[in-house]
């Protein structure tokens, strides 16, 4: 059967909107895991922590006992998770595999499908807040993270490599068509595989709307629009069912402690000076190009890496399924994201850029030139230049305006977008 969707994987293609393709890899990935009991393999360091800080941490066991008790099993016929042990050990039977392509039932969040039935519960709600848990959970990604980084996670590639739909077009990447694999030592080197360049004469895979043109702004990835939101909060109820943003969360401490210099009577806070702005959030499909890219030219004036969750999703959401967009509002609150401050010329003005990391996919990692922009030394950056990529895969990102500079956007939820297309054609306030 299909489902609303589960979690905000299920939308951008990481995770099965039919529940029965994701009921087959779950029992497919038991007998993986059963063969493994079966041989008396040790658990990997990593989830060996996890099984540690459960026996020692009574309120940790509790709320993952809790969270497999309440799940709603219902959805499927068979799930073959009961215990805190099943659970480790399904999770320890991913970290020597890498994602495996299928065009109709892609399971490219496998610790994310082991989880999902526990996500939206009381108690998993709880559970993946824990910053105990948390810190087991980024230690168990870290250590799968070294398999995709090495050259055994290339044995899915041969299939990845010949997808050529209406979707996929591997024409448009950097890759060795004559070398094994594409010439990729890795999953992790394919998946962010850069854009060719335009040979002379070609076109190139992504133009840039109005590269010369300070009133237009384009999409930094390739991706679906989720939502767009007029006058954004400073502060508001994020966890809410309707999700609204709130841009003191989503910006982070460290950006919200800025003070920045401004005549007296201006807003001198990030959160201040986006109050009563826009914002439009699009997420990344699994099988796209995820690298980000700059939607203006101009300065960047600071980057940040916030610290968050890996698998908090919005509370009663298997149970209650929220909307199309699934959980991601929330996620933009709470998860790993990297949050990126362009001053460009007038009418834009200051635009953040914020890439969101989801379940598996929470590295964001900035690119080495921006690294350490500050205010005071603001780094040149032009409209369409790289600004960084996610690790492994793709997830969600907002583009963050000043009340007033945008009267309409050009992209409506729903619609897929390319990196370097036009969303928005600011006019000067006359």
């Amino acid at each position: 059967m299909t489902a609303e969707p589960l979690c905000s994987t299920q939308q951008g293609g990481w995770m099965p909107s039919d529940l029965q393709v994701l009921e087959a890899f779950l029992l497919r990935h038991a007998v993986r895991t059963t063969a493994k009991r079966a041989a008396n393999a040790a658990l990997n360091d990593a989830v060996q922590a996890l099984a540690d800080h459960c026996r020692d941490n009574g309120t940790s066991r509790m709320l993952l006992h809790r969270a497999l008790d309440q799940s709603p099993r219902d959805l499927v016929e068979h799930h073959p998770l009961y215990t805190i042990e099943d659970l480790l050990w399904a999770i320890n039977a991913v970290l020597d595999t890498a994602p495996e392509y299928s065009k109709d039932g892609l399971v490219g969040f496998p610790i994310n499908a082991i989880l999902a039935l526990t996500m939206g519960t009381p108690a998993g709600f709880e559970a993946y807040r824990n910053p105990h848990i948390n810190a087991c959970l980024r230690s168990i990604l870290n250590a799968w993270s070294e398999f995709l980084n090495s050259p055994e996670s290339t044995y899915v590639l041969e299939r990845w490599l010949a997808v050529q739909d209406d979707d996929d077009h591997m024409e448009d990447f950097e890759w060795d068509r004559n070398s094994p694999n594409g010439g990729f030592s890795s999953w992790n080197e394919f998946f962010i595989r850069p854009l060719r360049g335009g040979n002379k004469g070609d076109k190139p895979p992504r133009p840039i709307a109005g590269p010369n043109d300070p009133r237009v702004i384009t999409s930094a990835c390739d991706s679906r629009v989720v939502k767009i939101s007029r006058g954004v909060s400073r502060v508001s109820k994020f966890w809410i069912k309707s999700q609204p943003y709130s841009l003191s969360d989503i910006l982070g401490p460290e950006l919200g402690q800025v003070q920045l210099p401004v005549p007296e009577g201006q807003p001198d806070r990030y959160p201040d000076i986006f109050a009563g702005g826009d914002i439009m959030q699009a997420f990344l499909n699994a099988k796209k190009y995820h690298r980000w890219h700059s939607p203006v030219s101009g300065h960047v004036v600071r980057t940040v890496n916030v610290k968050g969750t890996y698998y908090s999703g919005l509370q009663g959401a298997p149970v209650d399924p929220t909307p199309p967009d699934g959980s991601q509002g929330y996620i933009a609150h709470v998860a790993a994201r990297a949050v990126i401050i362009i001053q460009a010329a007038e009418p834009v003005g200051l635009i953040a850029i914020v890439p969101v990391g989801m379940a598996e996919v929470s590295s964001c990692r900035i690119a080495e030139k921006f690294e350490n922009a500050t205010e005071d030394e603001g780094i040149p950056v032009e409209k369409g230049e790289e600004l960084g990529y996610f690790q492994y895969g793709g997830s969600t990102h907002l583009v963050i305006t000043r009340r007033g500079v945008v009267q309409d956007f050009d992209v409506e939820p729903g619609g897929k977008i390319k990196m370097g297309q036009q969303i928005a054609l600011c006019q000067p306030e006359v």
